[in-house]
């Protein structure tokens, strides 16, 4: 009985050791694929749809006032563009888009401000779309 046992469990060991090694081959390339796309989306948001390569339009835009600490994310149907932090003169600067319809959601960072959404920029290849001065009205709800 036991030499049967035996048998059994060598007749299938090479067997079981060839799925053991495909899976986890497998399981590696695709984590190296993820590592790979996550690389080469860091920063400029996350894309779909069509062309991977990024294109050469611009936005930018001055956020208001400076103790929200605005901050905005950009969308299109086919990005979803990382978060912004105005820096110490309040702009803000997305590069590298394809051309398209955008929205801008812009948000403050700390309680107190109501945040806005521009729908519909248009931007175009090799041009910056200057949104200009956005300016983060107080929330009427919120008693500082």
């Amino acid at each position: 009985m036991k030499k049967t046992i035996l048998f059994r469990l060598a007749a299938t060991l090479p067997v079981l050791m060839f799925f053991i090694s495909s899976c986890s081959k497998d399981a590696l390339t695709k984590q190296e694929e993820k590592q790979t796309a996550n690389a080469q989306t860091a920063g400029k948001g996350i894309r779909g749809g069509g062309s991977e390569s990024p294109g050469t339009a611009q936005i930018e835009a001055v956020l208001m006032p400076e103790r929200a600490q605005p901050a905005a994310r950009l969308f299109s149907p086919d990005y979803i563009g990382a978060e912004k932090v105005f820096d110490q003169n309040g702009y803000i600067h997305f590069d590298g888009l394809a051309e398209g319809n955008y929205t801008i959601w812009i948000y403050a960072r700390v309680p107190g401000f109501l945040s806005k959404r521009i729908t519909d920029i248009v931007v175009l290849d090799g041009q910056v779309t200057d949104l200009g001065t956005i300016t983060l009205d107080p929330d009427p709800d919120v008693d500082y």
